[in-house]
């Protein structure tokens, strides 16, 4: 599953539920992809401030760390049962 980075393993490892709640969403995942591509395509095309523009935020997205926050224990739990089916 290219689309979210899981080796065949990891994929046959997952519930069930979770793959299909995954494969459900690649299409998203595809056309959030495609949709960037257009963007860069036309920055190219149309140069300067506008590829600048464009170039900055894919910079800021790959330069965003995720930060650890306070476990929330309760939603852990939740989402391990929704997990369970």
């Amino acid at each position: 599953m290219r689309c979210y980075g899981l080796s065949d393993q990891q994929v046959m490892d997952m519930p069930i539920q979770r793959f299909w709640l995954l494969s459900e969403n690649v299409s998203r995942v595809l056309a959030e992809e495609s949709q960037r591509l257009i963007r860069v395509i036309m920055a190219a095309t149309v140069g300067g401030d506008v590829m600048k523009d464009v170039m900055g935020e894919i910079e800021h997205q790959l330069s965003t760390v995720s930060v650890e926050q306070e476990r929330d224990e309760k939603g852990i739990n939740r989402l391990k049962e929704l997990a369970r089916g």
